[in-house]
């Protein structure tokens, strides 16, 4: 039973990602991905430990800068470090929602980039920013991960046929410079602690404290209901699976990861927690 029950497994991942890789080329969703083999670059999370970062020095470093989601507009010293990426892979960047001011003071500050800027984001996603300085790049969308046939899958991955996945955004830029094939890949502020805030009130009502490098919020779920705790919990355990699928790509292509991020719940990356930290 336990031998069906594996081929039928590994034969569904591979008629998956011929479907994937067919849905991708039909409707043309996906930007070709240039290699740069002799490229470092540091993504920037919005973990709090990214408070410990010097990130005077991290600007100086000759690295591609890496920042996600609304750092350009929480963060004044955006103009100051002029990141090379911006990674925009979450919905709310591309419809109404409950965060559309936010999107919408985000977007005019990128008005005012006055370098290159690329743009990360999914295949059929590109946000409308007004400004010649910014380009964009397109992940493909259907997201396919398994245990099984893993050199059939970072094939589909380079071709950018398939996504590895973005439980969290850093795991997608983080696949998309693997995709690069660049030389080393330096994570700062993914903490990923978040779980530790999870409550559920006297009414069933689950919520999370988020603690940011821009500061903290209460917000109850709006992802989950009643009785739906261990979706949440599903959640995180796709996010970290994914990091642990990362890690298996990145040495399939020879790309090092190293994580210089504080008491960080990543474990599967080599851990650096002095270069580029604040001296005390």
């Amino acid at each position: 039973m336990r031998y069906f029950a594996k081929f039928f497994s590994v034969l569904g991942v591979f008629l998956s990602g011929i479907y994937c890789s067919l849905f991708t080329l039909l409707r043309k969703r996906g930007s070709k991905i240039e290699k740069e083999p002799d490229r470092d670059v540091i993504i920037l999370g919005n973990g709090p430990s990214l408070n410990n970062i010097d990130l005077a020095e991290v600007a100086k470093s000759g690295m591609d800068i890496v920042c996600v989601n609304f750092y350009p507009s929480r963060n004044e010293n955006f103009f100051e470090m002029r990141p090379k990426y911006l990674c925009l892979f979450d919905p709310v960047f591309y419809g109404p929602s409950q965060l559309q001011n936010q999107v919408d003071e985000l977007f005019e500050v990128l008005k005012r980039v006055d370098w290159p800027l690329t743009v990360l984001c999914f295949a059929g996603q590109v946000p409308k920013i007004d400004n010649e300085n910014i380009t964009y790049s397109q992940i493909a969308s259907p997201v396919l991960n398994s245990p099984y046939l893993n050199k059939f899958l970072f094939s589909l991955y380079d071709k950018n046929l398939v996504c590895l996945g973005a439980q969290n955004v850093v795991i997608a830029a983080g696949s998309y410079f693997v995709m690069k094939g660049v030389r080393h890949i330096y994570y700062a502020g993914i903490d990923m602690s978040e779980f530790k805030g999870l409550y559920v009130d006297e009414e069933c009502r689950i919520y999370v404290d988020y603690t940011h490098s821009y500061g903290s919020e209460r917000k109850y779920s709006k992802v989950v209901g009643k009785g739906e705790f261990y979706k949440l919990l599903g959640m995180y355990q796709a996010m970290f699976e994914q990091f642990y699928r990362l890690r298996a790509y990145a040495d399939y292509k020879g790309v090092a990861i190293t994580n210089l991020t504080d008491e960080s719940y990543v474990d599967v990356f080599e851990k650096d927690t002095k270069l580029f930290h604040k001296k005390a």
